[in-house]
This record gives structure tokens, sequence and C-alpha cells, in this order.
């Protein structure tokens, strides 16, 4: 029984690992308001997109009232991907310049039964590559925040 008992705290740490979840939707919750940030000047044509190609990140856009902004994002894996946003905002995704209908999308807020500050969310399977993103049109400043599904290295 001590035996036991002396594991206990081993496998109380290695469950918390870095403090993230192996939810994806969780660890939008987690990064939302803890980031890291990083603002992203988005482009309001797909051609000219930003890359932005770090996951656990939260990207700060700032919307356009009249037509979507663009940053493309390179997975550099084959993988299920989770694209959040902060705001309830429609998300287009384009692959080689073609629209890519998502696996699963919500773009009308409460998105996320892990996470209330999920507003937006899209399910992608990508094999590697680049998806240019499109959100909006909106008002003001959006996160955005892309997660990977299945397992992930620890990370800060």
């Amino acid at each position: 029984m001590k035996k036991l008992l002396s594991l206990v705290p081993v496998v109380v740490a290695l469950s918390l690992g870095c403090g993230h979840s192996d939810v994806p939707d969780a660890e939008a919750c987690e990064h939302f308001p803890e980031g890291p940030f990083e603002p992203v000047a988005a482009t309001s044509e797909p051609a000219d997109a930003p890359t932005v190609d770090q996951v656990h990140v939260a990207y700060q856009i700032d919307l356009s009232p009249d037509a979507p902004v663009y940053v493309a994002f390179a997975a550099d894996e084959v993988n299920e991907f989770f694209f959040y946003a902060s705001a309830a905002v429609p998300m287009e995704f384009l692959v080689g310049g073609a629209s890519v209908t998502p696996e699963e999308s919500c773009e009308t807020g409460g998105c996320s039964e892990e996470c209330d500050l999920i507003e937006s969310r899209a399910v992608l399977d990508l094999e590697g590559g680049t998806v240019t993103v499109g959100l909006g049109p909106g008002e003001g400043m959006v996160m955005l925040l892309v997660e990977e599904g299945g397992a992930h290295e620890d990370h800060e």
C-alpha cells in the first residue's frame, strides 16, 4: 500500500504535464485568455495572406466590416486540425485557391460544450501544406487559434 501511495504524486504530475489537455477545445480555452499572443496583419487578398505556422498561439487579427481577411496556416504534418476563433465570424478555407469544406463547422457562437470562449470552430483533415483561412467580415479584433487533433508533444 505504501508503494501505491508513493506513486500517486507521480501519476498526478504526469497527468498535469505542462498544464495542457489532450482535448483540443480545452487547449483553446487555455490559450485564449493566457496566450501566448501574436498580432498578425491579415490581408484582404488570399494570395497575399501572411503565414501563421504555430499551434498553441492565439493570433490577434483585426477584422474588416466589409469583407473577409486572410491568413495562411502551414501544416507541417498530416493531421486533423481544429481552427478556433474568439468571435462568431464566418470562416472560409482555401487549399490551392479552391474552397474546402470543413468536416465540422460552427460560426454562430457557443461552439463548444468544453469552453464558452470558443465562438467559431472548424475541423479540417490536412495532408500537410498550406490552407488559407478567411475570417469575417466582422467588427473589431478576433483571436485565431489552431490546435492539432490527436496526440501532440508537450509545449510551453
